[in-house]
């Protein structure tokens, strides 16, 4: 699904997105996502040192839901797809933890989640419908109905 310029711009204005994942079994589990960049019309890159669970994930069930949300206005998007790449970006040494924190190196991670389908997500009254193509209209409109801010 192709990623209209409008949607891009309120993705990128987020400092971070949720990113829920289900391991084989169906148990959900809740991480944020950082550094968010996007390539080509659908692919979302998203990095942060993601927990075990978020990895472990990934790995037996690669279907996402993102949610990029303006936090002040309760509205935003919800995006759902698979995770085609994941790899380390980075590792951060953690000599500078107390004793008592866990002396694991903390390895950043990067992944790439193929957009499937675009909702509309709010705090308030809001249709689980995809948003067709997300055409621009279609942006526009759910812009208009749930006040998103794109400035």
């Amino acid at each position: 699904m192709k990623i209209t310029e409008k949607l891009q711009q309120f993705i990128m204005s987020r400092r971070f997105v949720f990113i829920a994942s289900a391991d084989r079994s169906g148990s959900p589990h809740l991480a944020i996502g950082e550094h968010i960049a996007l390539a080509g019309e659908s692919l979302l890159v998203l990095e942060n040192c993601f927990c075990p669970t978020t990895l472990q994930n990934i790995v037996e069930n690669p279907r996402v839901s993102v949610v990029a949300l303006n936090l002040e206005s309760g509205s935003g998007f919800q995006l759902t797809g698979s995770v085609v790449r994941n790899c380390d970006a980075a590792v951060r040494n953690n000599s500078s933890l107390s004793n008592s924190q866990t002396m694991q190196p903390q390895i950043l991670t990067r992944f790439t989640v193929h957009i499937e389908t675009v909702l509309d997500f709010s705090f308030n009254i809001h249709s689980d419908v995809p948003l067709a193509n997300t055409s621009a209209t279609n942006i526009a409109n759910a812009t208009t109905v749930a006040d998103h801010t794109f400035d």
